[in-house]
């Protein structure tokens, strides 16, 4: 069930919290303003969009459920732990912390405009779960050791980010990749190549012998023959070797 709710000159003020527990989805278009705490718990989606840039004020919001997708301007900072997954839309500009914890989850279709700090065991993950999308990035990213990149793969199209600035790879750890599958119509090819990573600035790091790469659908992909490779100009990271799991194999499975 989709609920669109319109909030006209709301105030909150500090540690009051405004909180979204449930499975169902939400989508709001009005104002809030003050000091408070804004915190999606549930299974369900969050979608924050409007014409107001300064909406939410000096709010914070947390994200340990479910799915937040930031589709406006946004001064609060936000912080993505557990299972929580943030999202930022195509008109979505946070301008404020972006903190991504163990768990969590930052993806979507527009530009992160702030530095997310990014935890072990957090994940980039662009577009959103059923849908291949590209998110950008106009200020410095760096990935840390045993963080994770989160790529949706098809027979012609795959996620990736990109970035107008630095991207920083881990110099110790795991750079963990999960390949994930869409449909089983799909027919991804092993020939088949996909920018995963690109910057017009700087790529830092880049060493495939850190990458650990699984799929989080293995009745729709195989990533055994699965590897990573620089791109001609060096400022990119490229997938190669993934197919789609042998369909009479997929049969027998199912």
């Amino acid at each position: 069930m989709i609920l669109a709710i319109t909030i006209t000159s709301w105030r909150f003020y500090k540690d009051q919290y405004l909180i979204f527990d449930g499975p169902s989805d939400r989508v709001f278009h009005g104002n809030l303003s003050g000091m408070f705490r804004i915190v999606q718990e549930g299974s369900g989606t969050v979608t924050f969009r409007g014409e107001d840039l300064a909406r939410f004020g000096g709010a914070e919001l947390a994200v340990s459920g479910g799915t937040m997708v930031i589709d406006n301007a946004m001064r609060g900072g936000i912080t993505v732990r557990g299972s929580g997954s943030c999202l930022i839309g195509t008109n979505g500009v946070p301008t404020s912390s972006l903190k991504v914890e163990s768990g969590g989850t930052l993806g979507g279709f527009g530009v992160i405009t702030k530095s997310p700090t990014m935890s072990a065991g957090s994940w980039l993950a662009p577009g959103s779960k059923t849908t291949v999308g590209t998110l950008s990035g106009s200020s410095a990213v760096t990935l840390v050791a045993d963080s994770g990149l989160r790529i949706k793969v098809r027979d012609n199209e795959g996620d990736k980010f990109s970035s107008t600035t630095t991207i920083t790879l881990p110099t110790a750890g795991k750079m963990l990749l999960d390949v994930v599958g869409v449909s089983k119509e799909d027919n991804v090819r092993l020939s088949k190549e996909y920018v995963i990573l690109e910057t017009t600035g700087t790529l830092n790091n880049f060493d495939p012998a850190r990458w650990e790469i699984s799929t989080s659908t293995p009745k729709l992909l195989d990533v055994s023959e699965a590897s990573v490779k620089p791109g001609a100009d060096g400022k990119s990271v490229v997938l190669t070797g993934v197919k789609s799991f042998d369909k009479a194999l997929r049969l027998m499975v199912y």
